[in-house]
C-alpha cells in the first residue's frame, strides 16, 4: 500500500475528521472514498465533455432535478 504526506487547510482537516467520525471510519477510508468519487467523476467527465458534476434528486418516477453542481469543473 502506498502512503502520502498531504498538507490540508484546517477547514479540510476538520471536515475529513468530522466525516470519518460521523461514518465510523478511519481517515484513510475517508480519503479512499474521496478518491473513489474523484475517479468516478473523472471517468464520466471524460465520456461526456460539456456535462457537469452535480447532485440530483428524484422528482418523479423517471425524472431528476439538479440541486447542486460544481462550477468550473
Amino acid at each position: 500500500m502506498q502512503s502520502y504526506t498531504v498538507d490540508v487547510t484546517s477547514e479540510a482537516d476538520n471536515y475529513l475528521n468530522d466525516y470519518a467520525r460521523r461514518n465510523g471510519i478511519s481517515i484513510g477510508q475517508t480519503i479512499g472514498r474521496a478518491v473513489a468519487l474523484l475517479a468516478l467523476a473523472d471517468a464520466e467527465r471524460q465520456k461526456n465533455i460539456g456535462h457537469r458534476i452535480g447532485i440530483v434528486k428524484e422528482v418523479g418516477d423517471d425524472e431528476l432535478e439538479a440541486v447542486a453542481y460544481i462550477r468550473g469543473y
